[in-house]
């Protein structure tokens, strides 16, 4: 009966520290960035949830992030300004997560609270809190994932298993590209759920986790869906004018010259300078649309912008020219690529707003006041808010981790490998250089270097 009273002790008194380090991270959450940056994208999302009762959405953005808020907004109590609901559940779910993922260390008091300040309040892993865009939903997502699935391998929990895949599943579902990060945790899910069974069995497990999570968030985003606005149109187009503009060779079909077509999507945007009664197919237009980003071939800057594709044969007669260019100038499609992905991770000097809010507030246009702390206007300009080292920091640590695999867990790999995966992927499906799309490899370098500093540190007393 002792041992029985003596595990309820300790059982108690982790939930009463957790539940205070949860209580602590929302606070400095509220304090420091409450009600979250409101930017374009997700001020998309939100009027296609206020405005759209029958939980239809476009799906330029994630539906689900629209969904999210739109079932926020069901629940019988409001908060000032609304659209903070998100930010305080995507907060919520991220210092969970990370709460999760610290568990292993709470015999060892002052490690765990070393690794709960650390990770938690590293500035830049800190700020993606404060904005409810894709980027941070996605990394949220993926903490919680990681969380469940830690603490599942550690104590067999079915509770802690299933929370783990339904974040996965949020993951997938707040960020188109997300499925290469969630592709290595699904896998380390298969490895859970047979810890006992042949490593063949383990991984085949983990590939029909993968196959059920997209098949889910395909169904999902179907339902949710009113009408395809053909996202990835957006990667054609960024590709096809930066060829054209490098070889002055025009490889953007003709069905931009039809450029009065009606657009039959639904409180979308228009393109800019629309008005302009010519063709955008000119290479002297072109030449004035290729810049880092893909916003200035749409929306902002000199030039004559695109139209946005609205039905699949027009996307599929993109797709064919955009395989034709890559096919016939392959060197200026690895230049293109290659500079465009040099330029996100910041080795070549392009300089992004890392979060949204620091270029509203040195333009003096904060919404309501809000201003990021200042710390961050003070190192926006370090390392500490560029990819290439968290991509090298993490490379060498899982390098360490295969290496010492007796020493460092399996779950160590499959973080590491989530970011990675995820960072790779924009060699390929990336048009713009912006840091956001890089959040997640922040909280993955901070945990991982401390996990394997604090197993070398106490394996060696």
């Amino acid at each position: 009966m002792s041992d029985i009273s003596g595990k309820t002790a300790i059982w108690r008194a982790r939930w009463l520290w957790e539940i205070l380090a949860l209580v602590i991270g929302m606070a400095a959450s509220i304090y420091a960035f409450y009600p979250g940056c409101q930017s374009g994208d997700p001020g998309f999302s939100w009027i296609e949830a206020t405005s759209n009762h029958s939980t239809h959405y476009n799906n330029w953005h994630p539906p689900m992030i629209a969904f999210s808020w739109w079932f926020l907004n069901q629940l019988p109590f409001e908060f000032h300004p609304p659209y903070a609901n998100l930010f305080l559940a995507m907060n919520l779910l991220y210092w969970c997560g990370l709460i999760l993922a610290i568990r292993p260390w709470f015999d060892k008091k002052i490690l765990w609270l070393v690794f709960f300040a650390s990770a938690g309040f590293f500035p830049p892993a800190f700020a993606i809190l404060s904005q409810n865009i894709k980027d941070s939903l996605m990394c949220a997502g993926l903490l919680g994932a990681y969380g469940g699935l830690l603490t599942a391998a550690r104590t067999r929990s079915k509770t802690a298993f299933i929370f783990g895949v339904f974040c996965l599943f949020l993951a997938l579902g707040y960020r188109h590209n997300a499925v290469f990060a969630v592709f290595p945790l699904a896998l380390w899910a298969g490895f859970i759920a047979c810890r006992n069974m042949p490593r063949w069995k383990k991984i085949s497990a983990g590939i029909m986790i993968f196959a059920t999570l997209l098949g889910a968030i395909w169904g999902t985003n179907t339902l949710l869906t009113s009408q395809s606005s053909y996202p990835i149109q957006m990667i054609y187009a960024y590709d096809l004018v930066g060829i054209s503009a490098k070889t002055w060779h025009m490889y953007l079909p003709n069905l931009y010259n039809d450029y009065d077509k009606p657009s039959t999507l639904k409180n979308f945007w228009t393109a800019k300078k629309s008005d302009i009664r010519e063709t955008p197919l000119k290479l002297e237009n072109i030449e004035q649309l290729r810049t880092e980003s893909v916003n200035s071939i749409y929306f902002y800057g000199p030039g004559k912008g695109l139209r946005f594709l609205d039905n699949a044969q027009d996307v599929h007669d993109l797709q064919q020219a955009w395989l034709n260019a890559i096919i016939q100038e392959p060197m200026a499609y690895i230049t293109l690529r290659g500079t465009l992905f040099l330029q996100l991770i910041g080795l070549d000097g392009l300089y992004s707003w890392p979060y949204f809010c620091m270029e509203k507030q040195s333009e003096q246009l904060a919404p309501a006041g809000y201003h990021m702390p200042l710390l961050y206007m003070y190192i926006k300009d370090s390392w500490l808010l560029r990819g290439a080292p968290y991509m090298a920091i993490i490379t060498i640590l899982l390098i360490i981790a295969r290496w010492k695999r007796s020493l460092f867990s399996e779950h160590l790999v499959a973080l590491g490998s989530s970011a990675m995966l995820y960072a790779l992927s924009y060699i390929v499906v990336n048009a713009s250089p912006e840091f956001r799309y890089l959040y997640w490899l922040i909280p993955v370098t901070v945990i991982m270097a401390l996990e394997m500093g604090f197993t070398a540190l106490t394996r060696r007393k």
